[in-house]
């Protein structure tokens, strides 16, 4: 098992991508297209069915276009031998596909839209909604309501708890140094630190101790982490 020590919960945000002149514009349209999938990627495998799910699409209702790797699914979009696949909004291959002849499109899932999202969610506990505002064929004003999944900073429980609660103050207090290095980096806010809602890790005692300390641990933190130690409790007995 592993430990949260901080999160980022904007830390990646990607969603199903098709050619812009495709004619697909929705999860729905997805029937009876040409679906990418990496048999070697457990992770490929339940995003693409999550994504079909919300619009009620299942793997029997789509054309299964197997590749060796996230790479080979991309550029299966851009070339046409598949309709979709997913991808970050900010990675190349998504800027190569927008800045084609065919253009680009983000087939979006609506956080209005709580079934869908619930179907979502069955395989992809760890999605969250949310409106991309730049990014390939993004802006603000052409927003795309897509999803994100935190990173976190993780350990093993057994790392010293001292340690782990000086860390998670240097990074609490040294987000104004930090994050002037990199853009991604600005993403890393004392606000996102504990968005726990999706998240999957129990914090480390050390971090707890920190936030504790801050006055930003609150009683829905606690009752969220003792439900994340009591899961994994009974999955290690498996």
């Amino acid at each position: 098992p592993l430990r949260l020590i901080y999160a980022c919960p904007e830390g990646a945000i990607a969603g199903m991508m098709v050619r812009g002149n495709s004619g697909i514009k929705t999860l729905a349209d997805l029937k009876g297209k040409r679906v990418t999938l990496i048999p070697a990627s457990p992770g490929c495998k339940s995003l693409h069915e999550g994504y079909m799910a919300f619009g009620g699409v299942t793997w029997d209702d789509v054309k299964v276009v197997q590749v060796s790797s996230w790479g080979a699914a991309w550029d299966a979009v851009i070339d046409g031998s598949a309709d979709t696949a997913h991808c970050l909004v900010n990675s190349p291959k998504a800027f190569e596909l927008a800045t084609s002849p065919h253009g680009i499109h983000w087939l979006p899932a609506p956080p209005e839209n709580k079934e869908g999202w619930a179907k979502l969610n069955k395989f992809c506990p760890y999605l969250r909604p949310y409106k991309a505002t730049s990014g390939a064929g993004i802006s603000p004003d052409k927003p795309a309501f897509i999803a994100s999944y935190y990173y976190g900073l993780v350990c093993y429980p057994n790392l010293d708890e001292e340690l782990v609660y000086r860390l998670t103050r240097g990074i609490w207090n040294g987000y104004e140094i930090y994050s002037a290095k990199h853009p991604t980096l600005k993403l890393w806010t004392r606000e996102g630190a504990l968005k726990t809602d999706h998240f999957l890790t129990p914090y480390h005692p050390g971090a707890i101790k920190f936030f504790k300390e801050v006055g930003v641990w609150t009683p829905k933190h606690e009752e969220y982490q003792k439900k994340l130690l009591q899961e994994e409790a009974v999955r290690m007995k498996k």
